[in-house]
């Protein structure tokens, strides 16, 4: 039931996980896979006595971007091109 709810969270890093399943996935996959997620961090939290700290969803945001980015440039190295970022003037920095 909790994990719904991340769907409409919109500053939270579970908020953002779940919309991106959610568009890749479908709404079932995607709250069963953030349920599976903070079931994993409350566990973690229980074994080893540790407190959660919220990072935020630009935090998440940022780290999704670099996975995606790091992806590409190795799925173009693997297919014989060069990856290159260039700065989009229309496109403003975070």
């Amino acid at each position: 039931m909790a994990a719904i709810t991340f769907q409409h969270s919109r500053g939270s890093g579970f908020g953002a996980f779940c919309r991106r399943l959610h568009a890749r996935l479908g709404v079932p996959k995607a709250i069963t896979a953030t349920a599976h997620k903070r079931a994993c961090l409350v566990y973690d939290m229980l074994k080893h006595g540790t407190e959660y700290f919220e990072q935020g969803k630009q935090y998440h945001e940022r780290r999704y971007q670099q996975r995606v980015l790091s992806t590409l440039s190795r799925r173009a190295q693997q297919l014989g091109y060069r990856f290159v970022k260039e700065p989009n003037p229309s496109v403003a920095p975070a």
